[in-house]
């Protein structure tokens, strides 16, 4: 047990800070953004509470971003869309809500993108389509809703998407996949 310590941040050479599988508990640091040349960032399976900080963004060097299964709240935040060398951003698992921002479509790097098991909604933003190198994109167990975007229909690379246990009210769109 035991929080993130916020002087975490004097460790400004670390590329890779994997505290996963652990009891972690209190929120996520702000000064974690702070670690410029963070490559890799691994929460997963702890006690986590709290928002994702927005200043997230910040971590322009990050490839790797996971944090299920914690108890993270609030939404995600705008400014992720930032960070462009993003490839493998997990969020589930956690109590995420309000809806995906758009910003997330600026991440063309991505390669795998989990959002399952939180209580995010809405529709999911053409946006998206611009994740050309997609490969996983997961997304069941929330509360969208509406029309898989036609958009979509440019996720060349995707081999697994999920939408189970959803709101959606058609899947004319899904054709196109």
């Amino acid at each position: 047990m035991g929080s993130i310590p916020g002087d975490i941040a004097n460790l400004e050479n670390l590329t890779v800070l994997n505290l996963a599988f652990n009891a972690l508990t209190g929120v996520l640091p702000k000064e974690l953004s702070n670690l410029k040349n963070l490559r890799v960032l691994k929460l997963e399976m702890n006690r986590i509470k709290g928002e994702i900080p927005e200043d997230i963004g910040n971590l322009g060097s990050l490839e790797e971003l996971s944090v299920f299964n914690n108890f993270l709240s609030g939404s995600i935040p705008n400014s992720i869309g930032n960070i462009k060398n993003l490839k493998i951003l997990n969020l589930s698992s956690n109590a995420l809500k309000g809806t995906i921002p758009n910003s997330l479509g600026a991440l063309t790097e991505l390669e795998t993108l989990g959002l399952f098991e939180n209580t995010l909604e809405g529709a999911i933003p053409g946006e998206m389509g611009n994740l050309r190198n997609l490969k996983e994109l997961v997304l069941a167990n929330n509360q969208f809703n509406g029309e898989i975007p036609m958009e979509f229909g440019q996720l060349a690379s995707l081999e697994a998407f999920q939408i189970q246990n959803n709101k959606f009210n058609s899947f004319k769109n899904l054709e196109m996949l």
